[in-house]
């Protein structure tokens, strides 16, 4: 669900808890 970020990609990895790429 993208409600904040539009244009970044927002992922859950089990290294990184929150890791939002945007491109």
């Amino acid at each position: 669900m993208n409600l904040i970020f539009h244009t970044c990609t927002y992922i859950h990895t089990k290294i990184n808890k929150e890791n939002v790429v945007c491109g």
